[in-house]
């Protein structure tokens, strides 16, 4: 069974299944306020082969303005800390602390279908955002160090919804994030005095898949929703030392109470 087949299965179980109970499944709501935790595994990878392995927690938080056939925008914000273990090329082991912050506002339009089967919506959005992202690293590590990379991004994206059953609504959502003025921070180093280095420009992809059950009788709903993101910061030369290419693999997932208005 291929990925897509399994997907288009679970969705079909999760639709057919589904036991909570609600009014109509379209979008008749305008605001959702939205918070909960958020968990994932982070791999690293630096040109020259230094990896990492670990995982994340902490908490996302977030307001959409969504409605069918109207004006969208939303703004979210996530923090997530945890720590990650690895070797160097040369075989030495290492430990960091990660943490990871983002802040993100989006607008776009939303077109919906009401006649078609799962009244399916699409929403097509620009946004503009800033990340943050520090390691330091700790002993047994040959070299304790901070690393704080940094950069305002634009992103543009969609978001496509389906109401499968009364009460449950599943999604996929898929964006490009492009950054800008990305730079990292390098501090705490017993041997050289801070310094910043440039990195190069790349993009960055984010995919997500929401499932959300309406719970009864109430203006609240629950969600799960697991994601994959690529994260990517360009290899660049700079003075006294070069900026390494680096990439990150994030696989996790976020379970959200939303408030429906």
């Amino acid at each position: 069974m291929n990925l897509r087949t399994f997907c288009l299965s679970v969705c079909t179980a999760l639709c057919s299944f589904s036991t909570i109970q609600a009014e109509s499944s379209s979008i008749n709501t305008q605001h959702e306020v939205y918070i909960g935790p958020e968990s994932y595994i982070i791999r690293r990878m630096r040109e020259g082969g230094t990896q990492q392995m670990g995982y994340l927690n902490g908490v996302r938080i977030g307001y959409d303005r969504i409605k069918g056939n109207t004006l969208y925008y939303g703004i979210d914000a996530y923090a997530a800390f945890g720590c990650l273990e690895g070797a160097t090329s040369g075989g030495s082991t290492i430990y960091s602390r990660k943490a990871d912050y983002e802040i993100e506002g989006r607008i776009g339009f939303t077109v919906q279908r009401t006649n078609w089967p799962g009244q399916p919506s699409i929403t097509p959005f620009l946004g503009v955002g800033y990340f943050e992202g520090t390691n330091e690293y700790l002993d047994p590590s040959p070299l304790t160090v901070r690393f704080r990379n940094t950069y305002p991004y634009t992103r543009v994206g969609f978001l496509i919804r389906f109401y499968c059953a009364q009460g449950t609504r599943i999604g996929f959502d898929f964006e490009a994030k492009y950054m800008y003025e990305g730079h990292q921070e390098v501090t705490d180093d017993p041997f050289n005095p801070d310094m910043r280095m440039l990195v190069m420009n790349k993009l960055q992809y984010t995919a997500n898949m929401p499932i959300t059950w309406k719970i009864s009788n109430s203006p609240f709903s629950l969600s799960a929703v697991p994601f994959y993101r690529f994260r990517h910061l360009g290899g660049r030369e700079a003075f006294p030392v070069d900026f390494k290419d680096t990439r990150f693999h994030l696989y996790g997932v976020r379970l959200v109470l939303v408030y429906q208005r």
